[in-house]
């Protein structure tokens, strides 16, 4: 799957693809989408990517696109976690400003590591040592600037 970190300044987030077990990619174009001027930074299978992005923008429930889960910077910088559930209905939740978050398989190494003060760039960085599905180059969004870093 991946790992993605934020610390609501900043999301850092591996470029691994996987298929099975096999790596299929490490390009950072398939983590991070940009539609109607909002960021999106996807955990999860990557073919239903743009069917949660027709579900994000429309109010009809859609099935098909409920194993993913993404972090969203909309145009005015707010910071949300969503996905779609079972029943194809849409969550969206803001997410509080100062707080760390993470998604994806190796959120779990990754919060470790916030917790041991380390940057986000930095617990993506250690989840790729512990998690088989996060690895590649590690590349970081600045909210503020809505820009890469790398």
């Amino acid at each position: 799957m991946t790992t993605i970190v934020t610390d609501s300044k900043t999301i850092a987030f591996d470029t691994r693809a996987v298929w099975g077990s096999s790596v299929i990619s490490n390009k950072p174009h398939m983590k991070m989408k940009e539609k109607d001027g909002h960021y999106f930074f996807f955990a999860g299978i990557a073919s239903q990517i743009d069917a949660f992005m027709d579900v994000y923008f429309s109010t009809e429930p859609s099935a098909g696109c409920d194993e993913i889960s993404c972090f969203v910077v909309t145009p005015d910088k707010e910071l949300y976690c969503s996905g779609v559930f079972e029943d194809g209905v849409l969550y969206k939740d803001q997410l509080s400003e100062g707080e760390i978050y993470a998604i994806g398989s190796g959120h779990q190494f990754a919060i470790s590591a916030l917790d041991l003060g380390k940057t986000p760039k930095e617990a993506v960085e250690y989840a790729i040592t512990r998690d088989l599905y996060t690895g590649g180059d590690v590349n970081v969004f600045d909210i503020e600037t809505m820009e890469l870093l790398k």
